[in-house]
């Protein structure tokens, strides 16, 4: 959630710009890899 928002708090200086998160943490590491049933991760990480 930490990326979310900071992304959502950065949004203006990110609008239109193609940028890269590097991140250790293996649950958002595998948010891609796995299918997900809960809607809130779904819609965060089409947002990312």
């Amino acid at each position: 959630l930490a990326i979310y928002y900071c992304v959502l708090r950065m949004k203006l200086y990110l609008l239109g710009r193609e940028f890269t998160v590097y991140t250790d943490h293996c649950p958002l590491r595998d948010m891609q890899l796995r299918p997900s049933n809960n809607r809130r991760v779904d819609r965060i990480s089409l947002i990312l």
